[in-house]
């Protein structure tokens, strides 16, 4: 909450980032890499404070379809929704 579109960039990197190098012990023993794409989508500062319920349906759609584009882009990745471009970004991401 309250943070600038580079700040919640920065974080959802570092989140995927710390799931990359981590590794999992699975049921059978085995050590197991998990990855994950992020899809970020931010609530335009100038929504009036009333609308923030009217937007949260939105909210999730632009994050979803920013997710989706994380997961064709090459998976294990952030990738973010831009309204002018009405689909997530490409070149925006700062996955891997």
């Amino acid at each position: 909450p309250q943070s600038e579109l580079q700040h919640a960039l920065q974080i959802a990197e570092r989140i995927r980032g710390g799931m990359d190098r981590r590794l999992f012990q699975a049921d059978s023993g085995h050590s197991v890499r998990v990855t994950i794409s992020i899809g970020l989508a931010m609530l335009p500062a100038n929504t009036p404070s009333g609308a923030h319920h009217e937007m949260s349906a939105r909210l999730v759609a632009a994050a979803d379809k920013a997710l989706y584009r994380a997961k064709h882009n090459g998976r294990n990745r952030v990738e973010r929704y831009s309204a002018e471009q009405a689909s997530p970004s490409i070149g925006q991401s700062c996955g891997a």
